[in-house]
C-alpha cells in the first residue's frame, strides 16, 4: 500500500518507516522536522494548517498518524492543543475529505487517566473506563480518541487506536528499571504499528483500540505484595535482579499497572519481545 506516516522524523516515526518499507509499503512521510534518511517521499508540513494536513495525506491508501508531542520533553499547554488536538483533527478531516478510510492512530495508555488501577482490576482491558485525567497530555490523548470516534460515526472512517506506554530513549540502566513497570522499547511500538497496518482489513469493528505495552508477569495477588515489598516478587520472576540493581546503587520500584495484551495478540498477531526478562538475560552476567 501507499502509507502516509505523519511525525515521520520523530522517535516512533523514524523507527516505523524503515520497517514499513521493508515490508513492501510505499511511504509518504511528513513532519515539521527533517527526518533521517528513509525510503519514500518526504513532505515538510505543519499539520496545524488544514491545507498542509491534506497535503500530507494526498496519494495515500492508509494513514499512520504518529505526529504528537509527549511529556518527556517540556511543552506548553498551547503546544499540546495545537499539535495533539488541532493537528489530529485536521488529519482526520483531511482523510475523510480525500476518501482515505483506514487510519492507524498512535494513542496512549494515557487515555486511562492516571492509570493507577488497583491490582484486583489487572490486567486492564481496552474497554476499561478511564480515571480522571491528571494533566493536559492525558486530556489530549482522550480527546484524540473521541475525535476519531466522531469521524468513524460521521464520515465512515475506520480507526485502529494503538495505546503504548512511555517509550522514550533512556540510559541502559534506566531502561531496565522502567521495563519493570509500564514502559516499552520503541522497536516493539513500531512493530505494533506495522502489525496494525498489515492486519487492518481484518479488524472486526470500525473503531478498535489496542493496548501495546510491554508484557509484565505480575498477578493481582503479586500486585498487592508489590506495593508493600517488591523484592520477593522480583526474586520469584528474575532471581538475582534485585541485588544486581542494589549493587549499582539503584533500588527497583516495580509498581505497575498490568495491561491486557490479549486483543493485540489475537487480532494483530503482535506481542512485545523487549520485556524485562529479555533485558535481564543480557545483563545478569555483567
Amino acid at each position: 500500500m501507499r502509507v502516509a506516516v505523519t511525525g515521520a522524523a520523530g522517535h516512533l516515526g523514524s523507527h516505523l518507516c524503515p520497517l514499513l518499507a521493508e515490508r513492501g509499503h510505499q511511504l509518504i512521510r511528513s513532519d515539521l522536522a527533517d527526518p533521517p534518511d528513509a525510503p519514500g517521499e518526504f513532505r515538510k508540513l505543519d499539520l496545524t494548517h488544514p491545507a498542509q494536513a491534506r497535503a500530507a495525506l494526498e496519494g495515500a491508501e492508509l494513514v499512520v498518524h504518529c505526529a504528537s508531542i509527549h511529556p518527556w520533553k517540556q511543552y506548553t499547554d498551547d503546544q499540546y492543543l495545537d499539535c495533539n488536538l488541532k493537528g489530529t483533527w485536521h488529519v482526520l478531516a483531511a482523510a475523510a475529505d480525500l476518501g482515505i478510510t483506514r487510519i492507524v492512530h498512535t494513542s496512549s495508555i494515557a487515555v486511562y487517566g492516571d492509570y493507577g488501577f488497583p491490582p484486583y482490576r489487572w490486567p486492564v482491558p481496552e474497554h476499561q473506563p478511564p480515571t480522571d485525567p491528571a494533566d493536559i497530555y492525558r486530556v489530549a490523548k482522550m480527546t484524540q480518541e473521541m475525535m476519531a470516534r466522531r469521524f468513524v460515526v460521521s464520515c465512515g472512517l475506520r480507526v485502529a487506536a494503538l495505546r503504548p506506554p512511555a517509550f522514550m530513549p533512556k540510559p541502559d540502566l534506566d531502561t531496565g528499571l522502567a521495563l519493570l513497570g509500564h514502559f516499552a522499547l520503541v522497536d516493539d511500538i513500531a512493530s505494533g504499528h506495522a502489525a496494525a497496518v498489515e492486519h487492518f482489513d481484518e479488524l472486526p469493528n470500525a473503531f478498535e483500540p489496542f493496548n501495546i505495552t510491554n508484557a509484565l508477569p505480575y498477578t493481582p495477588d503479586e500486585g498487592r505484595q508489590l506495593l508493600a515489598d517488591p523484592r520477593p516478587i522480583m526474586e520469584r520472576h528474575w532471581p538475582g535482579a534485585w541485588d544486581w540493581f542494589v549493587a549499582r546503587s539503584r533500588t527497583p520500584a516495580p509498581r505497575p499497572t498490568v495491561f491486557d495484551l490479549s486483543k493485540a495478540e489475537r487480532l494483530l498477531a503482535w506481542r512485545p519481545t523487549h520485556n524485562f526478562g529479555w533485558w535481564w538475560e543480557q545483563h545478569r552476567g555483567t
